[in-house]
C-alpha cells in the first residue's frame, strides 16, 4: 500500500505528502515513523544489480545491460 501511495504522490508533483500521509479518507495519526526517499531511475536500477551481482560471480564472467529490442 504504501509504494502505491508514494508513487501517486510522486507523478502526481506532490511528494511532500510522504511527510504527513493522507490516504484518501483515512489520515494516519502518527507522524513519528522514519521514512526514507530513494529515487532510481532504470539506468540506476541496473547499474545496482550489475554491482550486486559482481561481488557473487568471477570477475572474468561478462554482465551485459541487455534491453528489449523495440521492433
Amino acid at each position: 500500500m504504501w509504494a502505491w501511495w508514494v508513487r501517486k504522490w510522486y507523478t502526481e508533483g506532490t511528494p511532500e505528502k510522504i511527510r504527513k500521509p493522507e490516504f484518501g479518507l483515512w489520515s494516519g495519526s502518527r507522524n513519528d515513523l522514519d521514512k526514507l526517499d530513494i529515487r532510481v531511475d532504470e539506468d540506476g536500477a541496473v547499474r545496482a544489480i550489475m554491482s550486486v551481482l559482481r561481488t557473487q560471480i568471477e570477475s572474468d564472467i561478462p554482465i551485459y545491460d541487455r534491453r528489449y529490442d523495440v521492433i
